[in-house]
Formats: structure tokens, sequence, C-alpha cells
């Protein structure tokens, strides 16, 4: 077996503390891959799949871009293929479509070299045609996490239309006690036992959802357990076939 190890980082612009604060630490690290890059003590690093945390290092550090476009050339710094990371469920097909290109204008600008990878760490599910966006671009592989059948470390995802990638979960090896507060026995499937077995998209058509993100925010915690007593919200999801289900994927077919 062969194992390829990725060293990266997937960089929140704001989250638990203000953007400048994250702005300046990562300007931070982008200087400190960049001398480990430099004394050969990291081979290669993504930055990201997001052009933005490049712009966002440079207004603070604008003395590091010959330093990025440098080791971009060398083929040991990489980025995107985004311009920012936007969760896939909440915004349009355009906007993704116009995000792809964004990143296409900046990495040109700044000499940086694109991922060829559909890559989307941390997006709370993905839109079914987004196989389709991604092979408009030259894409044929996505890195998917929340929705994605939980016992495949790897699945064929196919859009409407018939566009169709290798995707990638990234979540699969993941440890299962992140997600399932209630310390419920689970079953081969990376589900609690006895819950019921949702729809994958493997081969399918079809929209994934997570954590009932999309459309809409998922029922207390109390609520839950008086439904579904012994589970727990933190690892379900809500499908608009089939309404709140405690299970750890669940889909729409569409086609």
């Amino acid at each position: 077996m062969t194992v390829h190890v990725v060293s990266h980082t997937h960089w929140d612009r704001e989250w638990y503390r203000p953007m400048e604060s994250f702005r300046a630490r990562l300007a931070e690290l982008v200087a400190r891959v960049c001398d480990q890059l430099d004394a050969g003590e990291l081979r290669r690093f993504h930055l990201d799949g997001q052009t933005v945390t490049a712009l966002d290092a440079l207004a603070v550090r604008p003395d590091l871009a010959d330093w990025i476009r440098a080791h971009a050339a060398a083929g040991r710094l990489h980025v995107g293929p985004w311009h920012v990371l936007a969760d896939n469920q909440l915004v349009s097909g355009e906007n993704l479509v116009r995000n792809l290109l964004a990143a296409r204008r900046v990495a040109a600008d700044l000499g940086l070299t694109l991922a060829d990878v559909g890559y989307c760490p941390d997006a709370f599910g993905h839109p079914a045609d987004l196989p389709r966006v991604l092979r408009g671009f030259g894409l044929d592989t996505a890195l998917v996490w929340r929705g994605a059948p939980p016992h495949l470390a790897r699945f064929r995802w196919r859009a409407p239309d018939g566009s169709e990638v290798l995707a990638v979960n990234q979540g699969y090896y993941e440890p299962e006690v992140l997600w399932d507060a209630t310390g419920s026995p689970r079953s081969a499937t990376g589900r609690p036992a006895g819950t019921p077995t949702g729809r994958t998209c493997c081969s399918t058509a079809a929209t994934i959802w997570h954590r009932g993100r999309c459309p809409r925010v998922w029922p207390t915690a109390r609520r839950w357990r008086a439904r579904w007593p012994g589970t727990s919200p933190r690892s379900a999801t809500r499908c608009r076939r089939t309404g709140w289900s405690p299970v750890s994927c669940a889909t729409r077919a569409t086609g």
C-alpha cells in the first residue's frame, strides 16, 4: 500500500478570533512554511483550498510575495483551486463558477500554482452539480467531507447531467468520538447501532446534506432526543426527501 502524506493547512479567515488576529497569524504561518521549504524541512505544502489566503498574508507581509512566487514556481507551494472556500450549499452554481474563475485570476497575478483537485475540506454538504462544475474546469477528483457516505473512503460521484468525479472522503479515517457525543455503540458503517440506513450518493446523482445546515438548522438537542432516544444531533443530517433522520449520511436522489 502506498501512503501519500500532504502537509497542508485549512485556514478560517474569521472564526473564534477576529479576522485581523487570524490574518496576523496566517502571515506568520506562511513565513514559517517558506522558511522550512527553503531549508528542506518540507518538500511541498498545500496552502489551503483558497487563493485568498495568499492575499491575506501579503496584506500584512507584502515582503513575502517573491518568496511565495519562488516556491510556487518550483512546485513546492500549491493553493486553491477556489478563491474562497464557500459553503457549497449556501451559494448558487454561478457563484461557484465565478469563485473558480476568480482563483485563476489571482493565481495568474501572484504566480501561484493551483491544485488540480476539487478541494472542499470544510463545507457542510455539497450540491448535486458539483461534479459538473469541477469537470468544467478540468478537475476530475474532489475531496469532500461532511455528508459523504461514512463507510466509503472513495466513490464515484455522478451529477444529474452525467458528469463524474472520483470523490475522496477525508472523514473516512477520522476518530468517531469527534461526532458522537452520546458514546453509543456504532455499527460497521459508522452509524449508531440500530439507526436507519440513509441512501448514499455512490454512482447516483444526489445532493449530499449534512447536519441539517441547509435549508434549516437542526432542532434543539432536547427535541432531538425525545424523537430519537439514544442518538445525538451532532452525528445526524436532514434531507429534503425524508426529513430529520438520525443517520450519518442522508441524500436526496435527483436523477
